[in-house]
């Protein structure tokens, strides 16, 4: 059937020519042209272009031409993907490259940035030195300039020096060899005058000793052989913002070091002349109390009056020397100022330590240690000061000062405490003194040469200087001025 359909179908072809135009023809067997209902003109044949969009489609939509489901288009579709792969691959080859280079970069900087660093580094350590060494060199040549000037000044001194004991030389007469005593008017030799000079110390050294020895004597009788306590109680100052008994507490230094120091001081307690007294001074390594009201009204008159202001000579021993918390006798002569010391002072406070007096080689008699209310004396020395002396801005007045004795031994008085002491330390040493320095016929011989001079007439009448000033740190000289 199909067959016979096919056959009686007519059957068309087309063809196109060289200029694009379709010429239809019957495949009848019948020629296209002597069929003319079947010719297709130029102008028509235009309407037939294959640009016609219409044309170009089949029934179900899909263009004309390779269909998308053929070979050669998944030939086509495979290779653009392969291309698309490739370049993809490119791109991210060239990124990775890239970032290494980037990274490569960022390590050589950051490298060349520490470099860097430690040369800068480098170069301010070696600026540094050299600033210092610049300093340190600046410093060395003052340091030589002050040397030299000094050294120029001592050999100034020295020159002076020089002329003047060649001036008192020949002043004695040193073409006889003899020189002249300025008390008696009598002539020593040079070896003579030396002896003289070294028997005034012996003198002076005894005397010394016998102060010790009566003061030693004098407060084991009336305390025994007992360590003494003196208590202070202070008036509490505006400023304090203490909690508590404002009150500090010391104890005396052994009575066979310091005697003499500690017999003044605790009669002074004794006579209750500290009562009413002030601190008034608070230095950077001393706090000062003396004798003056709170309102800087002086009280050394009733010290005086007692008797009990200075002491006799600068007593000091090495074994009880400037430490902290200790405390010391102020100016020259010491008294009746005593200071606590706030830091160690045992050089400064020593012997050769205070040069503006006039003997350096004394010094300030150390005589007690603060044992209790430390607390109370960091407060006040935590207090305002005025002026370059560190005087007090508010004065903290003493109430009283009192001798705290044992309950249970408030007194000893028996004599043999004393003997019994002596006679173990025998520190002074004083009998032996006496035998070393005199022998049996000295007292008959110092009496022959008195009586030997009795009818003397030389004048060697010389007022002593009483306007002689002692190079002080009194409390008196620091206020009034």
């Amino acid at each position: 059937m199909v067959e016979l359909h096919r056959r009686s179908t007519p059957q068309s072809s087309h063809y196109v020519d060289n200029d694009g135009d379709v010429l239809l023809c019957s495949t009848s067997g019948k020629s296209s042209y002597s069929n003319k209902s079947n010719y297709m003109s130029p102008r028509t044949q235009s309407n037939f272009s294959l640009s016609d969009k219409k044309r170009n489609k089949s029934k179900y939509g899909q263009p004309s031409g390779i269909p998308f489901y053929s070979p050669l288009s998944l030939v086509i579709a495979v290779g653009l993907l392969g291309i698309s792969i490739l370049i993809f691959a490119s791109f991210k080859l060239k990124l990775y490259y890239l970032n290494q280079t980037h990274q490569d970069a960022v390590r050589a900087y950051q490298s060349s940035y520490q470099d860097q660093r430690s040369q800068r580094l480098e170069l301010s350590k070696i600026v540094n030195e050299n600033n210092k060494s610049e300093k340190s060199n600046k410093d060395d040549v003052k340091k030589l300039t002050e040397d030299s000037e000094m050294l120029k000044g001592h050999s100034n001194e020295i020159d002076l020096l020089i002329s003047r004991n060649a001036g008192v030389k020949g002043a004695i007469g040193t073409t006889t060899g003899y020189g002249e005593s300025m008390v008696t008017g009598e002539k020593f030799t040079e070896e003579q005058m030396k002896k003289r000079e070294t028997e005034w110390d012996k003198r002076l050294t005894l005397l010394q000793k016998r102060i010790q020895r009566e003061s030693h004597r004098e407060l084991i009788e009336m305390f025994g052989k007992l360590d003494m306590h003196v208590e202070f109680t202070l008036a509490r100052p505006k400023a304090s913002k203490f909690q508590g008994d404002y009150k500090f507490t010391m104890k005396m230094a052994p009575m066979n070091v310091m005697p003499h120091s500690v017999h003044l001081f605790l009669f002074q307690v004794l006579h209750n002349l500290w009562d009413g007294c002030s601190v008034v001074v608070n230095a950077p390594h001393i706090l000062q109390l003396g004798p003056y009201s709170s309102d800087a009204k002086s009280l050394a008159g009733e010290f005086s009056k007692k008797n009990l202001d200075n002491v006799v000579f600068q007593e000091y021993s090495e074994s009880f020397p400037h430490d902290q918390w200790t405390v010391g006798f102020a100016g020259r002569p010491a008294g009746p100022d005593i200071y606590i010391n706030k830091i160690d002072n045992s050089f400064n406070h020593g012997p050769g330590g205070q040069k503006h007096h006039d003997l350096e080689e004394e010094a300030d008699p150390c005589f007690a240690q603060v044992v209790g209310g430390k607390d109370v004396l960091e407060d006040i020395f935590s207090m305002k000061t005025k002026n370059q002396q560190n005087i007090l801005v508010e004065f903290v007045t003493i109430t009283k000062a009192r001798i705290l004795f044992p309950e249970d031994s408030p007194h000893e008085y028996d004599e043999t405490h004393y003997m019994e002491d002596y006679t173990e330390d025998n520190m002074y040493n004083l009998d032996d003194y006496y035998n070393n320095e005199y022998n049996d016929d000295y007292h008959s011989e110092h009496v022959e040469e008195a009586l030997k001079h009795e009818n003397d007439k030389t004048n060697t009448g010389k007022e002593p200087n009483t306007d002689q000033k002692h190079g002080t740190q009194h409390l008196s000289e620091i206020i009034d001025s």
